[in-house]
């Protein structure tokens, strides 16, 4: 029982994400203490008891995290505490063995001299004038863009002269940076260039040896290929300059376009000149990446269109052969009846009601939620009775739906439930056979451990 209890104590649900609703610098130093935290549960994992307690409270631990993650803003409660520490000892070293006044006044001109050591000595780890007054998507921007540059400096530290400009331009190291220090904002220019050089260089690969008229079509064609390989390559790490600055039902109409048009050009990839504008407008493709990709939200143009032309096509159908009179009411009857049999038989392109009237945050997650569940009825399709709740249950497919429909906000029910669930497997992987107080130690520590893993999983869809 005492085991159970502890059990239930230590298994704590998973909260959602901290820095929801936190925007600029606040939302900055917000994740700079998450990463903090992941990064001293990480560097402490596998110890037991009143070791683990030493370890998170290393102060050299926590510098070295405070400066791998640092952010362009001001740091969290955690490092500026490593940073006053550090400050503290450096005091205490140059005023040892002093005394009365004597000791006063080293005290104070030794504060203003460790301080200044401790600016000198860690620059990264300060608020950067580059970014101030900035925030939002702006300052987000920004950030990224400076965390680029830092990481590029430290990348190529040590070069000299004519490798040290060859070093900041090497592609494959700004594409590192550039995914390594990611926000959820459009990215910054030095990251643009380094996508646009990506295409160029995919673009110049697929049409080499080509000439005449057959180039030209040939890198229009590889032009959207490459553009939509690049987008499929790095979904979860880019954001879209289309969608920029818009929110809500106006934001999910965007993605959903978005999302279809990159479908269209994966469906007609290899495709060449004619060929390729029939492909791109073939209806059967449009509607199919329509239903694929549906939002709980307004259809996009594209999608508004077919499902125009769908109904078109029933009405036409409907009255072939018809004249006069007899023609135009047959066409106010057959426009009526094909529109609610398009309504019927495609549910899902609908905008839903779940959603309706909430924008923001709560409605990313209400769509997220929608999203999934339509994901699970489709992945679950043709079972029946027992095997269907069994199938609906899950865990596996639950955690795969959560991530192909992941949006940048807390996550829904159903998806914060596949979290606290895989957390307490890890956790019970973890103290397998334990016993007594040494169970409670390990569960409290597997704990962190397992929720830091979890989030470092999970780091790479947003």
């Amino acid at each position: 029982m005492a085991k159970t209890i502890a059990l239930l104590l230590c298994l704590q649900t998973v909260q959602a994400d901290p820095c929801a609703g936190l925007y600029g610098a606040e939302g900055l130093t917000c994740a700079w203490g998450e990463d903090v935290k992941t990064c001293m549960a990480e560097s402490c994992k596998g110890c037991g008891g009143e070791q683990c307690s030493l370890c998170q409270q290393d102060a050299s631990r926590i510098e070295t995290c405070c400066e791998q993650h640092w952010h362009s803003t001001a740091p969290p409660e955690m490092c500026q505490q490593s940073d006053e520490e550090k400050v503290k000892a450096c005091v205490e070293e140059k005023c040892r063995g002093c005394g009365g006044e004597q000791c006063t006044l080293c005290m104070q001109d030794a504060q203003a001299a460790c301080e200044a050591s401790n600016r000198k000595s860690l620059p990264k780890k300060k608020a950067s004038d580059a970014c101030a007054g900035l925030y939002g998507a702006e300052g987000l921007t920004c950030a990224w863009g400076e965390d680029v540059k830092t990481c590029m400096a430290e990348s190529c530290k040590g070069c000299g002269g004519e490798q040290c400009s060859l070093c900041q331009q090497d592609a494959s190291r700004i594409e590192t940076c550039c995914e390594q220090h990611w926000h959820s904002t459009a990215p910054p220019e030095m990251c643009q260039k380094s996508d646009e050089e990506k295409v160029k260089v995919c673009v110049e690969e697929k049409c080499r040896g080509c000439g005449g008229e057959q180039c030209t079509l040939c890198m229009q064609d590889a032009q959207a290929a490459c553009e939509a390989s690049n987008r499929k390559s790095l979904p979860k790490k880019k954001a879209s300059d289309a969608c920029a600055g818009l929110y809500g039902a106006e934001g999910l109409t965007c993605a959903w376009g978005e999302d279809v048009k990159t479908c269209m050009a994966e469906s007609c990839k290899g495709c060449g000149g004619e060929q390729c504008s029939l492909c791109e407008q073939d209806a059967s493709r449009i509607e199919t990446c329509c239903e694929q990709h549906w939002h709980s939200t307004a259809p996009p143009e594209m999608c508004q269109q077919s499902d125009e032309e769908k109904v078109k096509a029933c009405v036409e159908e409907k009255c072939r052969g018809c004249g006069g009179e007899q023609c135009t009411l047959c066409m106010q009857d057959a426009q009526a009846a094909c529109e609610a049999s398009n309504r019927k038989s495609l549910p899902k392109k609908k905008a839903s009601d779940a959603c309706a009237g909430l924008y923001g945050a709560e409605g990313l997650t209400c769509a997220w939620g929608e999203d999934v569940k339509t994901c699970m009825a489709e992945s679950c399709k043709g079972c029946g009775g027992e095997q269907c709740s069994l199938c609906q249950q899950d865990a596996s497919r639950i955690e795969t739906c959560c991530e192909q429909h992941w949006h940048s906000t807390a996550p829904p029910e159903m998806c914060q439930k596949s979290d606290e669930e895989k957390v307490k497997a890890c956790v019970e992987e973890k103290c397998r056979g334990c016993g007594g107080e040494q169970c409670t130690l390990c569960m409290q520590d597997a704990q962190a451990a397992c929720e830091a893993s979890n989030r470092k999983t999970a780091a790479i869809l947003p």
